[in-house]
């Protein structure tokens, strides 16, 4: 939309249910966002799973590419990177920390590069190379930004 909020345009509508936490490709040709309900932050409550989906920047081409059964699923600006893959985080049990992910537009390869066992992460985020992700990592009584580079 332009800055005085004329020429707005929407990309999902009521038929297409909750959706939420869009972010943009590399190259800004498609937007990657949650379908169903969403948390606003890890460890908060959520009800009900939600998928991953893909679409066009202009709000075609709309698919699913994650929603491994019960799963609850994040996902944060700067989620796309330049290698072409979506960083994520999911937990299989609500109100449990997520694990980070990492999976190819498609759905695919999807692996954890993050074990939620020990800690809790946060707003991961990748670097302009697409090669490292800063994230959040807290702990009981501190929480603090760390680099996770990846290969």
């Amino acid at each position: 939309m332009n800055s005085d909020g004329s020429g707005n345009t929407n990309l999902t509508s009521v038929s297409d249910g909750y959706c939420s936490w869009p972010s943009y490709s590399y190259d800004g040709t498609k937007i990657v966002y949650i379908k169903g309900e969403s948390p606003s932050a890890p460890g908060t409550e959520q009800t009900s799973s939600n998928e991953i989906w893909t679409m066009g920047s202009d709000g075609s081409s709309k698919q699913k590419i994650y929603g491994e059964g019960n799963t609850y699923n994040l996902i944060f600006q700067r989620a796309w990177n330049s290698s072409d893959k979506i960083l994520f985080m999911r937990t299989a049990i609500p109100l449990s920390p997520p694990d980070v992910w990492v999976m190819s537009p498609d759905g695919s390869g999807a692996t954890v590069v993050l074990d939620s066992d020990s800690y809790t992460y946060g707003d991961p985020v990748w670097n302009n190379a697409g090669d490292k992700i800063a994230i959040i990592k807290g702990e009981e009584t501190s929480q603090n930004v760390f680099i996770l580079s990846l290969p």
